[in-house]
């Protein structure tokens, strides 16, 4: 099944769970729950259960002092390797985004790695009630996108000419909206629990396809082509500020001090190793065959 790191699940040094705990390193397997479709409200499930999972001691917004954290995110190891699509020429322009197994900037810097800031202490609640997501060319303007519980996703289309359906994968629903160049407001769809789910395109677009994670904190960020980030309000104190790219799960994490008013930089790399090919049963014993 999917898994997420777990240091990038919790959030509060104060509300571990025995699933969920924010120091480990080891990761867990979380599996989104079955559930019907989602209710006419902002808040698709009841949001006393919102509150339960994001909130569990029920304490009030944190109101002290804050700092923030930067960075710039980067790849090593093998390069991105690219990926043959089967596009139309209606989606030509998508090849840009999906070509190589993860994208890469200039000077190898690292595009759609989640980062995570986790170990404070205190309760933040998200400030907007949704995450956007542009499509154009048959591309989501992202590969990774990150909400807090209690979010939905507005996917909106820049797309003059295609027509799109996007679906959250992870649950059980028959509900499929159309999302036009005339829809307005975009399609909405919403995570009904905290974990990993996929967005894809249900138009025959294979290749459409995006890691949405849920977490219970919103002090996340993901990096962009340039592979900057930034992420604010973060309660003073010691956290631990973590990058996970997940097409080739790799993750890094680092121990920092947040200080008032002040921006704490945080650069991180990412190492990829280009699998190498299995010993055939043909092969010489002692040697492997080369890797194509």
């Amino acid at each position: 099944m999917v898994a997420i790191p777990t240091a990038l699940v919790g959030a509060c040094k104060s509300t571990p769970t025995s699933d969920t705990d924010a120091g480990s390193p080891v990761p867990s397997f979380v599996k989104p729950r079955a559930s019907s479709p989602p209710l006419a409200s902002n808040i698709p499930v009841p949001a006393a259960s919102v509150d339960k999972a994001v909130n569990p001691d029920k304490l009030p917004p944190y109101s002290g002092p804050t700092g923030a954290v930067d960075g710039v995110g980067k790849s090593h190891g093998d390069p991105t390797p690219e990926v043959k699509r089967e596009l139309t020429s209606a989606c030509a322009g998508a090849r840009s985004t999906y070509d190589h197994l993860f994208r890469e900037g200039p000077g190898r810097t690292l595009a759609d790695a989640m980062v995570a800031v986790t170990e404070y202490k205190g309760f933040l609640p998200a400030k907007e009630p949704s995450v956007k997501v542009k499509i154009n060319a048959c591309a989501y303007d992202r590969l990774t996108y990150v909400v807090t519980y209690g979010q939905r996703l507005d996917v909106l289309s820049e797309d003059p000419t295609n027509s799109y359906v996007p679906f959250l994968t992870g649950f059980d629903s028959t509900a499929r909206l159309v999302l036009t160049p005339r829809t307005e407001g975009g399609v909405k769809l919403y995570p009904l629990d905290i974990g990993r789910y996929v967005l894809v395109d249900e138009m025959k677009r294979p290749w459409m396809k995006a890691d949405v994670f849920v977490l219970k904190y919103p002090t996340h960020a993901v990096t962009g082509l340039d592979g900057r980030f930034r992420i604010e309000g973060i309660p003073v104190g010691d956290v631990r500020v973590s990058a996970f790219l997940p097409v080739i799960d790799a993750t890094e994490g680092k121990k920092v001090k947040i200080e008032d008013g002040k921006t704490a930089t945080v650069d991180f790399t990412l190492t990829y190793k280009r699998p190498t090919a299995a010993p055939s049963a043909s092969a010489p014993a002692g040697k492997a065959p080369a890797a194509k």
